[in-house]
């Protein structure tokens, strides 16, 4: 229960901002894909945002 705001913030994130409130696509499949796509868009978003004033 302590975490679950964490991750909850982030599953609300993935819904609002990248569009996995709707699949794209008809099957499980497309779903599964179209879920780890987002993720990993978002966790790259996220990496960036993280080391970008040690780049600077």
């Amino acid at each position: 229960m302590k975490i679950r705001h964490r991750i909850e913030e982030k599953n609300g994130e993935l819904k609002e901002a990248h569009g996995l409130r709707r699949a794209d696509s008809r099957g499980l499949f497309a779903m599964e894909l179209q879920m780890y796509i987002t993720a990993f868009v978002a966790n790259v978003k996220r990496i960036t945002r993280l080391t970008e004033p040690v780049m600077q």
